[in-house]
């Protein structure tokens, strides 16, 4: 297949279903568009990819490629405003985020150096009221922001000639706490929140999939996906999709068992000696974490807080002297630097933690359901459990309730589920009833994710060793 012609059969098949919503077959999709079957075929695999949608199987063998939601809505696809105001919030955090490295820290320790500083002067301005002595407090307040601005400079600046003088090392050596944190890392998590993992490059988790699938004979399913990578069925399938594009996949239904299978041959041609192993590890073996409001100890947002707090209430106090005309009035820049913009900054740090605070039983109940998912996967994909029923004389995969909810658990150590979001993961999964024989013992049944196994398992088992084979080499240009 000429990969440059792909974009111009979805194309051409994608202007002619206009606004189409349901299913179809490929040869619907050939008589609907003009393209050849097998052009057809590719073309429906690209609108797969690109709009949301699933791909089935009917018992003699047949794909349906169905679009529920139309071709119309891209895949992620959002509004205009949606966009505007991912971007402009995509943008602030960025800036913010290197800011708060250094300069929010920084701004932090001036405002609560200068506000100490100013409350000395003004117990000096009143001790002295009664007196000859005049004391204008603007310069007070002028001559300790310049004294505070050039030992922070001096000090603290990043940039600053006294910094940079000294080695990296020793440098961050010396900003950093007992517990190996450096202070202005504990802000950071204490305004944004604990540091997410580090997610691994897209280049890497394409290779790890390629070694998957060589090391499974070149078929895989979308249980593999789900397995692997902990993603639902539909972005696996999206995925599926595209490797079938890029890697010059194929795709059929067992005659069997009615399951899917992805086939890449072209994947498997190799030179070396030994064959990929495969050493893809289940994604259950993981446990997501509960996220934390800041990932810092109690002190340490104790001390970040504390400081906020003194540096809100001077501010304040100065906008009262401003609001009461004493000492300088709200025409003065005094009052915007040491008033409202210290006000506003340390409002907004402090607002953040309270904001995830609020919002930590959403994000908790995410989690639940995201290793719930993975505690099922567990119990309907291990080979150990399937081995264990299959060799108890059982046909289909049958569960009960309580241990479809046991499984759920594992990963939680909670006795309280969810149950709406349970029966929403057990309906994407495919989860069907089955009604024992006494008539009020229900069991539930995966037929489509058994089919897929043993539709792999079939494939992999009949897959040919000469597909990896080159052959001998007949011509060296050298």
């Amino acid at each position: 297949m000429a990969l440059d012609e792909l974009p111009g059969w979805v194309k051409q098949l994608e202007q002619n279903l206009g606004s189409f919503k349901g299913d179809l077959t490929i040869a619907d999709a050939s008589s609907r568009s003009g393209l050849s079957l097998y052009q057809a075929e590719k073309a429906l695999f690209g609108l797969l990819k690109k709009y949301p949608g699933d791909l089935k199987a009917t018992e003699r063998g047949e794909l349906i490629f169905s679009f529920p939601e139309g071709i119309q809505k891209e895949r992620g696809e959002k509004s205009f405003f949606e966009k505007l105001w991912d971007k402009i919030a995509g943008f602030t955090e960025k800036a913010m985020r290197f800011l708060i490295r250094y300069w929010i820290t920084a701004v932090i320790i001036f405002y609560a150096l200068a506000f100490v500083a100013i409350a000395i002067a003004l117990v000096i301005a009143a001790q002295n009221s009664d007196s000859d002595i005049d004391i204008d407090l603007g310069d007070v307040f002028g001559g300790i922001f310049r004294l505070v601005a050039e030992a922070l400079y001096w000090s603290y600046h990043p940039f600053s000639p006294f910094n940079v003088g000294y080695g990296r090392s020793h440098r961050h050596g010396r900003r950093k706490s007992k517990d190996g944190i450096p202070f202005y890392e504990k802000v950071n998590r204490f305004v944004f929140g604990e540091p997410e993992p580090e997610k691994p490059a897209p280049e890497i988790i394409e290779r790890a999939l390629l070694k998957m699938i060589r090391a499974r004979a070149g078929r895989i399913g979308v249980l593999d996906l789900m397995k692997a990578t902990g993603i639902s069925k539909k972005e696996a399938q999206a995925t599926l999709a595209r490797l079938m594009t890029d890697y010059e996949g194929d795709v059929y239904v067992d005659d069997e068992t009615t399951g899917i299978v992805y086939e890449f041959k072209e994947l498997r041609k190799t030179v070396e000696r030994s064959l990929a192993r495969d050493s893809q590890q289940a994604i259950w073996h993981e446990r997501v974490k509960e996220p934390k409001i800041t990932g810092n100890k109690t002190g340490d947002n104790w001390l970040v807080g504390g400081v906020n707090v003194f540096n809100l209430a001077m501010s304040t106090y100065v906008m009262t002297l401003a609001s009461q005309a004493m000492y300088f009035d709200w025409s003065s820049p005094i009052t915007w630097l040491l008033g409202v913009v210290p006000a506003l900054f340390s409002g907004y740090i402090l607002w953040q933690p309270i904001k995830r605070w609020l919002g930590i039983g959403k994000k908790q109940r995410e989690v639940e359901t995201e290793n719930g998912r993975r505690g099922l996967l567990k119990l309907l994909l291990s080979d150990t459990v399937r081995e264990k029923m299959l060799n108890n004389g059982t046909n289909d995969l049958e569960f009960t309730r309580q241990s479809l909810m046991n499984a759920w658990k594992h990963l939680n150590d909670k006795e309280v589920i969810d149950e709406d979001a349970f029966e929403e993961e057990l309906i994407r999964m495919g989860a069907e009833t089955k009604m024992k024989d006494n008539g009020t013992d229900i069991h539930y049944v995966f037929r489509d994710l058994e089919a897929e196994v043993e539709a792999l398992n079939n494939a992999r088992k009949n897959a040919i060793h000469e597909e990896i084979e080159v052959g001998e080499t007949v011509f060296s240009s050298s």
